[in-house]
């Protein structure tokens, strides 16, 4: 399935790039940018850009959306082309008069609802990079970090490290001006606008349904899902119909290689993300008007300045039927007291990113070495029905390369991994083996690797077919593959040997 893009949506990203003021350094040929020891990407000479919001003051916290960049900002507040932006989203002390990010140490907080609790900047920020036109091409949230600000004068110091969910590292220093001009914010320093829904939408039916494919975590997909009761414009992918209303559904899904999303009921998560199967981040609002994680948009007109927000703080969703005959329903909470209801009716599915970089069916040709893990039945934080062995067969970097996630039956470790036929699906059930997936930029899962002198002429996922295991005892195993890449590729071959297993299947993980 082709998905659309809401054309119209794109302003509210864009809302983020915008400055309402910017007291750039003052060297003549701009920032520098170099690699350092410990960090896989450092700016040391920023550009700094600032938005304050009052939107708190009666909870006695200031909140400042400091921006810094590795070029300085456009004159409309965008991001140049091949450009890095720091968006960082700092809650401070309320001091009436003073809109400049206070002196102090800031804490990264996970939740995924900010505390607005002073000192600590929240899990809103992100890096943006954009391509050499000036698109935004990448989106990275953060894990951990540390924002410190010192003065001097009328000099600021921003010293920021990051961690990002693949554990790159990032440092980012500015010193400069860092004083914000509430005046030339987007509504600072005046009453906030009445931009938030205050009314129930009930039976809404949804005629357009499509998605963004934002990323995958242990097997787990994430989708930025959305819905219109509107036409949309088979071309530009625009809403043809005003008044509309606009669903984000941010899901986390398994996905079959048929693009299927998981049936059945997807509840709401409004504090630390589990991240797991058949679950949907909540709402929130950065800012004054950018909604980010599950929202509604209700729109008069075509034009931001008519829309209204509602934002996603409880219900859950519901998904049934196949692709080609796909129900959705949803029965929402709004701004935690207003109903939110309606159903789309059609088809649907997911292209999924394509991993295998074969260029044709494989026999595998295994080395003699392989050892393995048994991790017992308590992983990924909960207590399952099976126990979860590993097994990597690598020898000298000339043999293939194997690497198996197996779910056997709860047994005892001293008889070893049991024999049996074992289906590639995600179902997690006994005597399956989980399917290839990237955990950040490292494989999982199943998944083959060929070598020609000592580098990896290919590699791809296992996302279906079977493996045929043999325990002789002993130690002693043969093993049977019948795979299928995503590609559609085969990778088949035969192994035998010992297989030297470690017993983790006491201890939680």
């Amino acid at each position: 399935m082709k998905t659309f893009s809401l054309n119209v949506l794109a302003g509210t990203c864009m809302l983020l790039c915008m400055a309402a003021c910017s007291n750039n350094q003052d060297s003549p040929d701009g920032p520098t940018v170099e690699p350092g020891p410990e960090f896989d990407y450092e700016i040391t000479d920023a550009f700094f850009t600032g938005h304050y919001y009052d939107s708190f003051e009666d909870e006695g916290t200031a909140n400042y959306y400091v921006v810094l960049t590795d070029k300085e900002v456009d004159s409309e507040g965008y991001l140049q082309p091949d450009s890095y932006g720091f968006f960082l989203d700092i809650y401070a002390a309320y001091n009436e008069g003073t809109h400049a990010v206070p002196v102090g140490e800031y804490a990264f907080e996970t939740d995924v609802n900010p505390s607005h609790t002073p000192g600590t900047f929240s899990s809103f920020s992100q890096l943006r990079t954009t391509d050499e036109t000036g698109n935004m091409n990448a989106f990275v949230n953060f894990t951990d970090g540390k924002i410190v600000v010192t003065a001097e004068g009328e000099n600021y110091k921003f010293d920021v490290t990051l961690t990002d969910e693949t554990g790159k590292r990032y440092h980012v220093a500015y010193t400069g001006p860092a004083t914000i001009d509430p005046a030339e914010t987007p509504g600072g320093g005046d009453e906030v606008p009445d931009i938030y829904i205050k009314q129930d939408y009930t039976d809404l039916e949804f005629t357009a349904m499509g998605y963004t494919y934002a990323g995958v975590n242990s097997g787990v997909h994430n989708l930025d899902i959305m819905l219109v009761d509107s036409p949309i414009d088979p071309v530009t992918g625009e809403v043809k119909n005003y008044p509309c209303n606009m669903l984000t559904a941010s899901i986390f899904t398994y996905v079959d290689q048929d693009g299927q999303i998981s049936a059945g009921e997807y509840v709401v998560e409004n504090t630390v993300l589990s991240k797991a199967d058949k679950t949907m981040e909540g709402g929130a609002l950065v800012g004054e008007s950018l909604p980010i994680g599950s929202y509604l948009i209700h729109a008069e007109a075509d034009d931001s300045a008519s829309w209204t927000y509602g934002l996603v703080t409880g219900g859950t969703i519901t998904v049934s039927g196949t692709k080609d005959d796909f129900t959705l329903d949803v029965n929402l909470v709004i701004n935690d007291q207003y109903k939110l209801t309606g159903q789309y009716k059609g088809t649907f599915s997911v292209d999924l990113p394509t991993l295998s970089t074969l260029t044709g069916n494989a026999v595998a040709n295994l080395g003699e070495y392989a050892d393995g893990t048994c991790y017992g039945s308590y992983f990924e934080g909960e207590e399952h029905d099976i126990y979860d062995w590993t097994i990597t067969i690598q020898s000298d970097y000339i043999t293939d390369a194997l690497s198996l996630d197996i779910y056997a039956p709860i047994g005892e470790f001293a008889d070893g991994l049991p024999s049996g036929t074992y289906s590639v699906n995600d179902s997690g059930d006994a005597f399956t083996c989980v399917p290839g997936y990237l955990d950040g930029k490292n494989p999982a899962g199943c998944w083959y690797s060929q070598y020609a002198n000592y580098d990896v002429a290919g590699s791809g996922p296992a996302v279906g077919g079977t493996i045929e295991v043999v325990n002789k005892g002993y130690d002693e195993y043969e093993l049977k593959l019948n795979l299928v890449d995503d590609l559609g590729y085969t990778i088949t071959g035969e192994w035998s040997g010992e297989i030297n297993f470690q017993d983790y299947s006491n201890i939680k993980f």
